[in-house]
């Protein structure tokens, strides 16, 4: 049997006061209180929801338990607000290569096999679309790439060597190929 209403609220929030305070009148807001109607939720939802919209929330999970919900949440440290989002969602090329190979997890590829990328290029976004397409999530990004790396080298070489000959005379020995 499925219970339809909401009988206790339960939250573990790791913030200050005022990101708690403002997660808890978020959730009211969305219809997560005592004695909520509960049939037609959609948790997913409710957790991007808050993620989008209550300031400095990193992690937040809802857990519909028979007649209980539990609200989980983490404030952003100090070190998430000072990294962009949407750069730790994505995979970069660390060296300039060819696409050898590509196993993709979580993300989007925007390379292909064959493909000739520069490092720093972009090669997964893990940038997702929310259902309206104007707005993204970073999700995290995940795939294996092998690329075939190729390395450059010069040397000088004289076209011909000076050589003795057991008689006194100098020669010129010419090379027409590497040893």
């Amino acid at each position: 049997m499925r219970i339809f209403f909401v009988l206790n609220v339960n939250y573990a929030i790791d913030a200050d006061e005022e990101t708690t305070n403002e997660l808890i009148t978020y959730c009211n807001e969305l219809g997560i209180y005592l004695g909520a109607y509960k049939k037609d939720w959609d948790i997913d939802d409710m957790e991007l929801s808050i993620y989008l919209n209550v300031d400095n929330i990193s992690y937040v999970s809802i857990k519909d338990i028979g007649s209980t919900i539990e609200v989980e949440a983490v404030e952003e440290s100090q070190n998430d607000v000072d990294r962009n989002r949407s750069d730790m969602a994505n995979v970069y090329a660390s060296k300039s290569c060819v696409i050898q190979e590509i196993t993709l997890y979580n993300g989007k590829c925007l390379v292909e096999i064959g493909d000739v990328v520069q490092k720093g290029q972009l090669l997964v976004s893990g940038n997702m679309p929310i259902k309206n397409d104007t707005d993204i999530m970073p999700m995290g990004a995940d795939a294996d790439i092998i690329g075939r790396v190729w390395y450059t080298a010069s040397i000088d070489k004289y076209l011909y060597d000076l050589v003795n000959v057991r008689n006194g005379e100098v020669k010129k020995k010419y090379h027409s190929k590497d040893k």
